[in-house]
């Protein structure tokens, strides 16, 4: 933020840290994430003994937050019994994204009173979803994909909320943070502890199971518990407005989830070339969750579906016809506060609109760049067209250990995988430095449709 000349975003986070240091959760956690996250455990695994589970086995599972990127949470078994769940700051950026968007869409619905609400949600029905076009949304999970698939990081453009918004904005947020939390635990304290399992797939996990049944019975519980720790939070708070939460906590958790499942259903379709045998279809675990709802909160809860399904599909899609990142657009938005140049938005649009292009389109640019097939770029590129992925790797350099974990079909593989393998291997064949990450954007898109 210094680097970017971020004052006033600076002056903002030293004040929310200091005011976190003076919290009673400051002196026993190291940072309010983590202190989010053990907390949110707490009182699911009280909720998940109440409903039944073994507390002696639940007291054996631990929750911390890590750097990882490539896995939104993961479970990981010990020979002693004890689980160890970790949660990627990644999920929490991704589930913020969404948790915007909802928020706002909540605030819109419940502004003005009762009357204007009923009448801007039956507007909602007649449209078939609920809150303002999603291209919004669908621009900043792109964004996302983009940054993640290039640089293997998590980026966001953060965007103004009304007041009102705030609030229901961290609800929601936190409750799809509770489900992927509880989604982990469940797993554990339904004895589901033959193998490290994710939320969403890994290059380092093993294929998953193919027993679906698995996964839905762990959605089922984390639900459920998710939906007890509210009303009992809520009621023990003595807000105003605790009575409405108790009554809403079903709606509340299953708009949560349904956020979580959106998140998983970006990372494995936006991230990754191959995602092995992981989770049921998001669309199928939404269906089954949204089926523990009385009717009309069903109803309610597939508009406020809609529109996430929209924009998560959207922008997940890096094929020819896929619609590119709108930089114009959202560098003149006045809704934004963007501390990028118009330079480096332009930039993420062209990396985006690279691996949007079809092969051919992608071997001739190449050639035009002077990467015809008499370079090792263009020959490799040539190879991993025609389907010969294993020769275009050799071709283009890649040590061969690297190449053989890539070209390996039953291990999951990210796309910013491919892209830093040939980024690495056209650096030490000294490819011009100006146009590195061009032609590897180009090599690594082509390779990727040959390797799904």
């Amino acid at each position: 933020m210094g680097e970017l000349g971020m004052v006033r975003e600076t002056v903002a986070f030293d004040s929310a840290m200091s005011e976190w240091a003076t919290t009673e959760w400051a002196a026993e956690h190291s940072d309010p994430i983590t202190a989010m996250l053990r907390h949110a455990a707490e009182e699911l695994t009280g909720a998940m003994v109440e409903l039944g589970s073994d507390p002696a086995r639940l007291a054996t599972v631990r929750v911390c937050a890590t750097l990882r990127e490539d896995v939104a949470a993961q479970m990981l078994p010990f020979a002693d019994g004890s689980g160890l769940v970790m949660i990627s700051d990644a999920i929490v950026s991704l589930t913020g994204v969404y948790a915007r968007y909802a928020g706002d869409a909540f605030a819109r619905v419940l502004a003005g009173g009762k009357v204007r609400g009923l009448w801007r949600a039956f507007r909602a029905t007649r449209k078939g979803g609920l809150g303002e076009d999603p291209a919004m949304l669908t621009g900043q999970l792109r964004y996302y994909n983009v940054s993640q698939r290039i640089y293997g990081l998590a980026a966001k453009l953060i965007e103004h909320q009304r007041p009102d918004a705030v609030p229901l904005t961290a609800m929601v947020q936190a409750m799809a943070l509770d489900f992927i939390v509880g989604h982990e635990i469940a797993h554990h304290a339904l004895g589901h502890d033959s193998a490290p399992s994710g939320f969403s797939p890994g290059e380092h996990l093993p294929v998953c199971s193919e027993d679906a049944q698995r996964e839905l019975d762990a959605d089922l519980l984390a639900y459920r518990a998710s939906v007890l720790a509210l009303r009992r939070e809520s009621a023990a708070s003595g807000d105003a407005d605790a009575a409405e939460v108790v009554a809403g906590a079903g709606v509340l958790a299953a708009q949560g989830a349904l956020i979580a499942m959106m998140a998983v259903h970006s990372t494995e379709h936006a991230l990754f070339v191959r995602r092995g045998t992981t989770h049921p279809a998001a669309s199928v675990r939404a269906s089954l969750l949204l089926e523990q709802l009385p009717p009309g909160d069903q109803a309610f809860a597939r508009l406020y579906l809609a529109n996430l399904l929209a924009a998560t599909e959207a922008s997940s899609v890096f094929e020819p016809g896929a619609t590119p990142f709108a930089w114009e657009w959202f560098a003149s938005s006045s809704r934004l506060d963007i501390p990028h140049s118009d330079d480096y938005l332009r930039l993420i649009f062209q990396l985006d609109n690279g691996q949007c292009q079809s092969t051919a389109t992608l071997i001739r640019w190449l050639g035009n760049a002077g990467f015809d097939e008499s370079s090792m770029v263009g020959r490799g590129a040539r190879l991993a067209a025609s389907g010969q992925v294993e020769a275009a790797f050799s071709a283009w350099c890649v040590p061969t250990e690297s190449a053989e974990r890539i070209c390996d079909r039953s291990r999951a593989l990210a796309f910013h995988t491919v892209l830093k393998s040939l980024r690495s291997a056209f650096t030490e064949q000294d490819v011009d430095a100006d146009a590195t990450l061009a032609v590897a954007v180009c090599g690594a898109t082509i390779a990727a449709r040959a390797l799904a």
